[in-house]
């Protein structure tokens, strides 16, 4: 006490001109500590960002991590994404809670005038937007696990996102292109690395039925990284792309790639546990996990010079059990279609019955065919015709079926609609009206409510799933390829071929 009695002694003596000057120090300085401290502890976003720069196989992965984004979570959406659209029927929708409305612009986020499209459709031709829409921005459904909703770049990035703020958690740099959802699994993400592209030659063995995509166009593997932090783990090399989502299974992650093989990776460290090899090239067709009977299931395309595109189903132990041949599949058609499974049966839908006028994709006519396969018995059940014949102009992909309750939502690229088709005998419910000939019609749509939430150029249109009639039109800024929406709670949230990403209450939608 006795040092703050000098204090007052020392103040009363002085003037009182003095006495107030020093007083109105004491306070400034009182205030701007307790300003400082409270922006010190309500703003640590501005405090420099943790930064990870790792080699992998002397590759660099560099992630930059903002952990005060992690604030405001909802802790939506399931607490671990184990396959494509996170389930067998390729539905995806996820009850919750979130009502959220953000957008968030990528790094690489560049043009999003739909007048540019339009005037480089008009200038290339058709045929040059299914090849534009696969190769640059976000080309597949963004994922979510406990509220971090993850999004991949054909650009080469991940992100984390608060699914309420629209915050970036991370930002995951690889030099390669992503075309993966994303898999998570005890707080470990794992994203295919591996490009779209192919040289002219593998382009001709395609048109012919063959060829391995990805071998000699970039970086290929399987990345794992903290699905928390985007911290890199471990990097699998692998011969060609591995676009396709992989499945985890048994305690394994497995994952196919462009050069026709299956790999069996330990989930902690990446160490090949099996490697499966068909004569045919997996391309993007994502595997299927049939629990039933513990089965990986993969859809190949064609090899050369013979078709061998089939249904390849191995037990996870590495062994082949059945293969179901599909030597009717045109071109690339059921290795680049996402199947579904069915009460215990694959449904797929791709390009089929071809005829050859020459070697370019234009010269090849084809339909667009339904398939019901059985697991158990590798029988054929149903083999239906969609659509009248095509020439394939720039695209020889197949198409995912979403199924609901026995119905079959077919996208048809050849059409430019949506066909339900019963499951069971393979009948034709409805055809949506046509949507934009722009669209690139190849994901499934997303089921909500007795709605289906289409991509459509720069649209998501609302079908009425019982009658196919079109409900509304939702207008974006943003052009989609093959993206499927995804549905938390009562938000739509979706990404682009432009690098944008964006959630939408569903009731702003639905007008």
């Amino acid at each position: 006490m006795f040092k703050y009695d000098i204090l007052l002694i020392i103040m009363i003596k002085m003037d009182k001109r003095s006495r107030n000057i020093i007083i109105i120090i004491i306070v400034v300085l009182f205030i701007g500590a307790a300003f400082a401290g409270g922006y010190y502890y309500h703003e640590p976003i501005k405090k420099p960002e943790k930064k990870y720069m790792e080699y992998l196989n002397g590759i660099p992965v560099c992630d930059v991590y903002y952990k005060n984004n992690l604030k405001n979570l909802l802790i939506t959406g399931p607490s671990s994404y184990i396959e494509y659209a996170n389930n067998n029927s390729r539905d995806n929708t996820v009850n919750g809670n979130l009502s959220a409305r953000w957008t968030l612009k990528q790094s690489d986020a560049f043009e999003d005038n739909i007048s540019v499209f339009y005037k480089d459709f008009k200038e290339l031709g058709y045929g040059w937007i299914p090849g534009y829409t696969q190769m640059v921005g976000d080309v597949v459904a963004p994922t979510i696990v406990n509220g971090i909703v993850y999004i991949t770049s054909s650009d080469g990035m991940v992100y984390g996102i608060n699914d309420k703020t629209g915050n970036v958690i991370f930002s995951l740099s690889v030099p390669s292109s992503i075309m993966s959802e994303t898999l998570v699994y005890k707080n470990i993400g794992y994203v295919g690395l591996g490009s779209a592209f192919f040289t002219y030659d593998q382009g001709l063995l395609n048109a012919f039925g063959g060829g391995y995509r990805g071998r000699y166009s970039g970086l290929t593997g399987i990345l794992a990284f903290n699905a928390t932090t985007g911290r890199p783990l471990w990097l699998h090399l692998t011969k060609a792309q591995a676009m396709p989502t992989g499945v985890i299974a048994n305690n394994q992650l497995i994952w196919d790639d462009g050069d026709g093989n299956i790999y069996s990776m330990n989930l902690t460290n990446g160490n090949t546990i099996w490697k499966y090899h068909y004569n045919g090239s997996a391309n993007m067709a994502s595997l299927l996990y049939y629990r039933p009977m513990k089965l990986i299931i993969a859809g190949f395309s064609s090899g050369y010079p013979t078709n061998m595109s089939a249904f390849v189903e191995l037990y996870t132990n590495g062994t082949l059990y059945k293969i179901i041949r599909l030597p009717f599949a045109a071109t690339s058609g059921a290795g680049d279609a996402v199947p579904a499974i069915y009460n215990g049966n694959i449904v797929d839908t791709f390009t089929a019955y071809p005829v050859y006028y020459g070697p370019e994709l234009k010269e090849i006519s084809i339909k667009q065919a339904f398939i019901v396969a059985s697991i158990k018995t590798g029988k054929i059940i149903i083999n239906e015709n969609l659509t009248k014949r095509f020439h394939v102009g720039g695209t020889n992909n197949g198409n995912s079926p979403l199924i609901i309750n026995g119905i079959a939502y077919v996208p048809s690229i050849i059409d430019h609609r949506i066909i339900a088709v019963n499951v069971t005998n393979g009948r034709i419910l409805w055809k949506s009206p046509e949507l934009s000939v722009y669209a690139f019609l190849h994901d499934e749509p997303a089921y909500y409510n007795n709605m289906l939430f289409v991509p459509d150029l720069n649209n998501i249109t609302i079908i009425n799933a019982t009658t196919g009639s079109i409900i509304a039109n939702y207008t974006t800024n943003y052009i989609y390829a093959i993206q499927q929406p995804l549905i938390v709670g009562n938000t739509l949230i979706e990404d682009s071929i432009t690098n944008y990403a964006y959630a939408v209450p569903l009731k702003d939608i639905i007008k």
